[in-house]
Order: structure tokens, then sequence, then C-alpha cells
């Protein structure tokens, strides 16, 4: 039986970034609203969301596969579409299961597992639509070739193609997810792991000044200091710390150049 104490208060998650380490996380009050109303329907429309849609999807998928309906490659798509989302609905549960500390989603290799499956879901779901809608396009443009051109047969293989480009697509997920400790809600969370986080932040900068030396070489006496730090350290070696100070400057960088082209634009303007 659920112990009623342990259900976590929708609103808990908000409290925490402004209580962790007893000190406020330079939240706003708008922002501390919107944590609020966001907590609340989290709590309250996400159970509803996916027993409602998994029911309904379930249905469906027995209608096309127990029905006349299984005749038409059409149906394929749909049933195909509705298993996903009910695989993306189920992730989505395990991840509300939170409220009630029931932490799966933030246990190895649960984490890794359930952001793999929700990629390929959101994945496959997409596809499937486009898949569908090319299908009814040919129906429409060409209704003389329906017979031929839009089979079960071929229906079927394009929706293992798919699934399988998708199972694929989605590997890189279980090496970038990870659980680690979050500061601002002072627990354990399923994210992206650090180290890829500070290489990915590291490599926007790289390529903020590629773009700059490509396209503006007047800014070299401001871009210099930053690259050749970039140089000697390699992304893997800078902390969080370095990583945000460096990305900050690039910022600089490139409004110091919108400002020096705007003020170009508006003394031609002038004349």
């Amino acid at each position: 039986m659920l112990n009623v104490s342990t259900v976590q208060p929708p609103m808990a998650d908000a409290r925490v970034a402004m209580e962790a380490d007893g000190a406020p996380q330079n939240l706003t009050q708008t922002e501390l609203v919107l944590e609020l109303i966001g907590n609340f329907l989290n709590f309250y429309y996400m159970p509803l969301l996916v027993v409602v849609g998994s029911i309904g999807n379930i249905l469906s998928v027995l209608v096309f596969f127990n029905t006349k309906l299984k005749k038409l490659s059409s149906s394929y798509y749909l049933a195909a579409l509705g298993i996903s989302d009910t695989c993306y609905l189920v992730g989505l549960f395990v991840t509300w299961l939170s409220f009630f500390q029931v932490h799966i989603y933030t246990r190895e290799p649960y984490c890794q597992l359930f952001t793999y499956t929700s990629g390929v879901s959101s994945f496959l779901s997409v596809w499937y639509v486009v898949a569908f809608t090319f299908e009814r396009f040919i129906v429409v443009r060409y209704p003389l070739k329906r017979q031929s051109w839009c089979t079960v047969r071929r229906a079927k293989t394009i929706i293992a193609c798919l699934t399988m480009v998708g199972s694929v697509h989605s590997v890189p997920y279980i090496f970038y997810a990870g659980t680690q400790y979050s500061e601002r809600s002072n627990g354990t969370i399923c994210d992206m792991r650090k180290e890829y986080t500070v290489c990915m932040r590291a490599g926007r900068i790289h390529f903020l000044h590629a773009f700059n030396i490509h396209f503006d070489p007047s800014l070299d006496a401001i871009r210099n200091p930053i690259c050749a730090f970039l140089e000697m350290a390699p992304p893997k070696q800078l902390t969080e710390h370095e990583i945000g100070a460096m990305e900050h400057a690039a910022i600089c960088v490139e409004r110091n150049k919108i400002d020096q082209k705007l003020s170009g634009y508006k003394r031609q303007c002038s004349y």
C-alpha cells in the first residue's frame, strides 16, 4: 500500500530550487510562478494524458489488426504510430512516478534505457506520420497506381526500415544520458552527462570562433586570447566555469560586432 506521507507535493520541486543549500537560486518571481504551474500540470495532467492516450492507442491497434482494416496498408502505419506513442507515454509515466518517491528514471541503467526508448519513440512517431502522409499523397495524386504502390507488404517493409534507422539513430542517447546530482533540485536526476555538456559548449565556442575568422578578421585582436587559451587546453580539460566564462566572452564579441554594424547602418541612413 502506498504511504501517503511519501507523496511529493506538486509544488515541491519549485520550492527546492529556492531552499537548496539554504539560499535562493536567483529565480525571479515570474519564473517561480511558471515553475509552480508547470509542476502542478505535471502532477495532475500527465497521468490523465498517459491513461487516456494509452487506452486509445491500444484500442486503435486492436481495431486496425483485428478487423477488415488490416487489409489496408495505411492501417499498419497508424497501428505502428499508436505503438510508438504508447511507448513514449510509458516513459512519461515512469518520470511522473518520481512525485511518489518512486525514482526509477533516476537509476542506472533505467535512465539510459528510458531515454533511449523515448528517443526512438519520438523519432518513429514523426516518420510514421511522414510515411502515412506520403502514402495519402500517392492515393490522391496517382489513384490508378494505388493498388500496385500502396501494398501491405511495402508498408511493413517501410515500417521495419524506419524502426531500424530510428533504433540506430538513438544509440548515442545511451552514452550521453546518465544519473548525476543536481544542485538546483538537490537530488539525483537523469540528464546529459556533464563531460558531454562541457564539450558541447566548448564546441559551440570553437564554431563561433571559426565563423568569425572566416567572415570578420578585424576581430582578431579581441578573439586571439580566447582562441589561444582554447588551443592550449582541449575542451575535455576545461572546467565548466572556464567554459562558461569563455562562452560569455564570445557572446560579447558577437554583440560588439552587431552593434558596430548597426551603428554603421544608422550613420548611412542619417546621410
